[in-house]
């Protein structure tokens, strides 16, 4: 069964008045397909097929489709493109759904294919892939290594019931084609060009791409989204994903790069810093032992060790905004928002809650008290103290 939704003779005939493909005469439900509602349509014209996609589709995704089949059609090769509209619109909405009309390609299902017929079907692959290597559309695999163990996690120990330890021949078959697609990959970026010190212990992304002369050292770990351009070292014991690594840049060891970080060109970020949503700017530093959250930091800027951006207030996210050339001495807490000018200094243990001004210097923390012999007598407070409890 793949009509799922019903659409009347009267809604199709005004839906195909949009067109000029001629007057509604006949419309079938197709029994094939497991997705989408299909329909065989005849018009006074010619022959069509239309399509409502459902809920399984992301209907953001029918762009991409739609201009590959536009893409492929225009090479020559068979295939069924969408038919668009007066207006030039190919993808419509009837009965609430998504839907295309769908040029008609005459043929028949085959059930059990001869050689000659394979080879056939062998040659039209090999001429869809060369149709599309100037193709510039893109979008995520959706069925992709990444998506493979989140879906036998989802079926779980339903698997078992079709065939006992099913589950758990599955989870090892699965780990073995990890492995191995791991291997590939490791094997692929040192080809490019990548120096990785120790491969085995560095795992990627589906979608993680590596820049010329990149060095990549022991036990690092790429989720999705990460570009690295060329030349930039990931140190040890650093976890990357959702962000760029501009040319040059430097990080960790024990670096953590969240979502939405963006590293500048000769930029370096040190051990146990983590970074979030934050731009850090060309040739800026954020050494050691800080986090930066939701933040620009400018060009040259210098955040001092134990820097911490507050960004949270326990409902919303605010923004730090430091300028280039400022430095921000250490163990300092930069209240969001806040915004630091250009070329000022923010003095070490500082507690920062105002705007700064450029090249100005800002000094929150209590003055310095000194009591001369204070922790002599102390100590020796405390040791009388001590011996008499014994």
């Amino acid at each position: 069964m793949a009509v799922y939704t019903q659409v009347s003779a009267e809604a199709l005939g005004t839906f195909l008045r949009g067109f000029d493909c001629g007057e509604l005469v006949s419309a079938k439900g197709i029994a094939e397909g497991v997705e989408n509602t299909n329909y065989l349509v005849d018009t006074t014209t010619a022959r069509f097929i239309l399509t409502l996609y459902e809920k399984r589709v992301d209907a953001g995704d029918l762009p991409f489709f739609l201009d590959l089949l536009d893409h492929l059609a225009d090479r020559g090769l068979p295939v069924p493109p969408a038919i668009r509209d007066r207006d030039g619109v190919a993808i419509q909405t009837l009965e609430g759904r998504p839907a295309c009309l769908i040029r008609f390609l005459n043929g028949v299902s085959v059930t059990r294919p001869t050689p000659d017929q394979a080879a056939t079907a062998g040659a039209s692959l090999g001429a869809l892939h060369a149709a599309v290597a100037d193709f510039d559309g893109g979008r995520p695999n959706s069925l992709g290594i990444a998506d493979w163990r989140p879906l036998l996690m989802r079926c779980g120990s339903d698997l078992d019931p079709i065939a006992p330890g099913l589950f758990a021949r599955v989870d090892t078959a699965l780990a073995a084609v990890e492995a191995a697609w791991q291997a590939t990959r490791r094997a692929t970026a040192m080809a490019d060009g990548a120096t990785l010190i120790a491969p085995d212990t560095v795992w990627f992304a589906h979608d993680t791409l590596l820049g010329r002369d990149v060095t990549i050292e022991p036990n690092v770990v790429f989720g999705p989204g990460v570009r690295v351009a060329d030349g930039a070292v990931i140190h040890a014991f650093s976890h990357v994903e959702g962000a760029v690594i501009g040319e040059k840049a430097d990080v960790g060891p024990f670096a953590r790069l969240r979502p939405g970080a963006d590293l500048g060109a000769g930029s370096r970020v040190g051990n146990f810093v983590e970074v979030k949503k934050a731009t850090i700017g060309v040739g800026a530093k954020v050494n050691h032992l800080s986090y930066i959250g939701d933040a620009e930091i400018g060009a040259r800027a210098n955040i001092g060790a134990g820097t911490i951006t507050c960004n949270y207030d326990g409902y919303f996210k605010y923004r730090t905004v430091v300028g280039e050339d400022a430095f921000i001495g250490s163990n300092s807490a930069l209240v969001a928002p806040v915004t630091v000018g250009r070329g000022a200094i923010v003095a070490a243990g500082s507690v920062l809650t105002r705007d700064v001004d450029a090249d100005a210097l800002a000094l929150v923390r209590p003055p310095q008290v000194d009591k001369p012999g204070w922790a002599a007598r102390f100590r020796e407070m405390m040791v009388a103290r001590k011996a008499a409890r014994r």
